[in-house]
């Protein structure tokens, strides 16, 4: 066999070589769903014969995770969107479910018009398997190190209580550092089994009416010194009539301290601005936004990925856990936070959290 006589280099032939070769399946519909084509990936990984699958509906033939609740292809067929990545699940022919990475794009005709629609997707059940080990194993890591913890930190409040007797200047001031360091690592901790557990096995989370003005409040005399010790400054803006939070009482605390230790170590000099508001549907969107370089495109991309640390963080502690945790907690009170960069410069990260329903106290 001669490479250079089979091989459609270049040729017409060679967009077909390309598509029969991908390591991943391809499907495409026309505007009504049916499938017009599908590549032996797309067989490989569903166990349809492409004969046997042309003309049927693709929703009958893939068995998407989404084919009856949010249909990606819809989106794409009726314009709403040109293209979508998501991630679900597909089932194959013996009935097997497995989940798959989701690149949906429209397909255009010469004159504009809208013909149908491309699929690619890829079955990312390792990528799944590897993340729940390392979930798992974060969790064990992170729940072994809190009771140990919490004991020496009990112990260390004793000692600066006197409890145990009175104690030097000197003393004191070691034991402090002792304290703030146990700290330190019981965040850390407490940032381990939220990633690891939100949204793994279920939240956890235990939710009252909170006063969020007030817990904002909290925030801004309890960091006033650190902030003014790294240059920089809070500024708060709360109308009087903000409504409480459903939320956490001991993961919301955690999510703003978070942020707020996130500008101190990256955001530079400058003002920090913690806002919040009511949208009127239910919610209460906070921000907190600052005047330092902002965020590469890279950093906007991989921001809240467990252990991701953007360029800013090169040279200076951490592990990457922080905004992960935030993300976690977030979405694990049926909110959500999002990053972007400021058109007069510095970042802001905006969080959505539900209201509490009227009449309820904290």
């Amino acid at each position: 066999m001669s490479f250079v006589k089979d091989f459609p280099w270049p040729g017409p032939e060679w967009p077909a070589f390309i598509l029969r070769h991908l390591p991943v399946g391809v499907v495409t519909v026309d505007a009504s769903l049916k499938i017009n084509y599908m590549n032996p990936k797309a067989e490989e990984l569903t166990g349809n014969q492409a004969e046997l699958s042309l003309g049927r509906n693709c929703g009958v033939v893939l068995q998407g995770g989404l084919c009856n609740q949010d249909c990606p292809l819809h989106k794409v067929l009726n314009q709403e969107r040109t293209s979508v990545n998501v991630e679900t699940t597909m089932t194959r022919v013996d009935g097997t479910v497995f989940p798959v990475s989701l690149r949906i794009a429209a397909m255009y005709g010469q004159e504009g018009e809208l013909v149908g629609a491309v699929e690619l997707f890829a079955d990312i059940s390792r990528v799944k398997r590897l993340e729940a080990e390392r979930a798992q194993t974060l969790s064990m890591f992170a729940h072994d190190m809190k009771s140990p913890l919490i004991t020496v930190g009990g112990l260390v409040d004793r000692l600066l209580q006197g409890k145990a007797g009175e104690l030097e200047p000197r003393q004191q001031e070691y034991l402090k550092v002792v304290d703030h360091q146990i700290k330190r690592v019981q965040a850390l901790a407490l940032d381990f089994l939220d990633t690891a557990r939100l949204g793994k096995e279920g939240p956890d989370l235990v939710t009252v009416p909170l006063d969020l003005a007030g817990l904002l409040g909290g925030l801004a005399r309890d960091y006033a010194a650190r902030l003014e010790e790294a240059g920089q400054s809070l500024e708060l803006s709360l109308p009087e009539s903000l409504p409480r939070v459903q939320a956490d009482s001991q993961r919301l605390p955690r999510v703003f301290a978070n942020l707020v230790e996130n500008a101190i170590q990256y955001a530079g000099h400058g003002v920090l601005r913690l806002e919040a508001r009511a949208t009127g549907d239910g919610q209460v969107v906070a921000s907190l936004c600052d005047s330092g370089p902002g965020l590469s495109p890279e950093d906007q991309a991989k921001l809240f990925t467990p252990f991701f640390r953007g360029s800013a963080a090169q040279g200076k502690e951490g592990t990457g856990l922080g905004l992960a945790a935030v993300k976690a907690i977030m979405e694990a009170h049926g909110g959500g936070i999002e990053a972007e960069n400021r058109a007069e410069g510095g970042a802001c990260f905006r969080l959505t959290l539900p209201a509490a329903p009227k009449g309820q106290a904290g």
